[in-house]
C-alpha cells in the first residue's frame, strides 16, 4: 500500500468554557486505503490542565476504505473560577510506516466565561454627622476568584457634598 496522509482537522480551535465538549477529527487527506491504518490522538496540557479544565484523551483512531474520517470527543470542564483563557494541544501520531501525518498538532483555547460580583456590604450606609468616619466594606458577592482582585474606591457627591459634608477619596485600593 502506498503512503496515506492523515491530517488533524483542527489547527486552532476556540471554545467557550460552557460548551460542554469539543469534537476533534482526523481525516485521510490523500492516498487510498487498502488496509486499516491507525493513528493516536492525544492531548497535552498547556495553561489548561486535565482534569480541571478538560478531559485528557489518548485514543486510537482507525481508518479504512469505508471510513476516512475518525473523531473523538473532549469534554470541556465548566468551572466557576474567574481565570485567564487557557490552552491545550491535541496531537496526531502515526502507528505505522505507511502513514504520513500533516497538521500534526492543534491548539484548543478555552475562553473563560465566569464572572464575579464585587460590591459593598451593606449596600448603603447611614452616618450621623457627629461621627468622624465610616468604615466601608467591599466584599466578593458572587463567584470565585483564582487570583487577587484590585478594587478602586472613590466617592461622588449625592445629597452630601465634598468638602463641606465629607472628605472625598479617590483611587483608594
Amino acid at each position: 500500500q502506498d503512503a496515506v496522509t492523515i491530517t488533524l482537522s483542527v489547527t486552532k480551535q476556540v471554545v467557550n468554557e460552557s460548551v460542554g465538549s469539543l469534537e476533534v477529527c482526523a481525516e485521510v487527506e490523500k492516498g487510498g486505503l487498502e488496509t486499516t491504518v491507525f493513528v493516536t490522538l492525544s492531548s497535552e496540557d498547556g495553561t489548561a490542565t486535565a482534569p480541571e479544565d478538560y478531559t485528557a484523551v489518548n485514543v486510537l483512531l482507525s481508518f479504512n476504505a469505508s471510513n476516512n474520517v475518525a473523531c473523538t470527543t473532549i469534554d470541556i470542564i465548566d468551572d466557576s473560577f474567574v481565570e485567564n483563557d487557557e490552552t491545550f494541544t491535541v496531537t496526531l501520531d502515526s502507528m505505522g510506516n505507511n502513514v504520513v501525518i500533516s497538521n500534526k498538532t492543534g491548539t484548543v483555547t478555552i475562553l473563560d466565561d465566569d464572572e464575579v460580583t464585587i460590591g459593598f456590604e451593606p449596600s448603603s450606609y447611614i452616618v450621623n454627622e457627629t461621627e468622624l468616619s465610616v468604615r466601608v466594606c467591599v466584599k466578593l458577592l458572587n463567584g470565585t476568584l483564582e487570583r487577587a482582585a484590585v478594587v478602586t474606591l472613590f466617592t461622588t457627591d449625592g445629597s452630601a457634598t465634598a468638602p463641606d459634608d465629607y472628605i472625598p477619596v479617590s483611587n483608594v485600593q
